[in-house]
């Protein structure tokens, strides 16, 4: 299968989807997705869903009705999920930073269900990877606010994150905008 076939395919879920046919859409995604990993070489599915993400998450162009601040459909999460895991275990960009951006911060391709494990911080890595780019570094430099934003959310009745915590934050956004954050962008606001 092809990319063109993958959003053709993906457009009908959507129009039936669209037209109130949620079970009808639904089984039909099911039957596609199923179809798509059994009868697709893993190869040509990859290069498959590397376009659908680039296209998703890197241009402006989401094929048909899919719109970025919606949730993707179970079974295409479940492809995507797949595929990112195979890449970002071979720590490939921007799969890591698509993995993060899909299934959010604390996103493990490993599965390891370790509680007494820190949790794999896929954009830490995403960003210190050598073909890192300026949307992980905004996305990493975000993260950082959103921590310091966490923390004080609560201020004065309490504090939600320490001191120490607090310093190793503004030192990573530091960095991260010392390296990697044009002044344009953080000069704007």
């Amino acid at each position: 299968m092809n990319y063109n076939d993958f959003t053709t395919e993906l457009n009908r879920y959507w129009n039936l989807f669209n037209q109130g046919l949620k079970k009808q859409a639904n089984q039909f995604l099911f039957e596609f997705t199923e179809r798509f990993e059994q009868e697709t070489p893993e190869r040509d599915a990859d290069d498959v869903l590397y376009q659908f993400c680039h296209e998703y998450f890197d241009t402006s162009y989401i094929p048909s009705a899919l719109n970025p601040r919606k949730n993707l459909p179970y079974q295409l999460t479940k492809l995507l999920n797949a595929y990112l895991n195979r890449e970002c275990r071979k720590n490939k960009m921007p799969q890591m930073r698509w993995a993060r951006q899909l299934f959010g911060e604390y996103y493990n391709p490993y599965h390891d269900p370790n509680p007494n494990e820190p949790p794999y911080r896929i954009l830490e890595r995403a960003y210190a990877h050598k073909a890192c780019d300026q949307m992980t570094a905004e996305l990493y430099f975000h993260e950082q606010l959103e921590s310091l934003w966490q923390g004080q959310h609560h201020f004065p009745e309490c504090s939600l994150i320490t001191q120490e915590a607090f310093e190793q934050i503004l030192q990573t956004a530091k960095k991260i905008l010392s390296e990697k954050i044009s002044r344009n962008l953080w000069q704007k606001n």
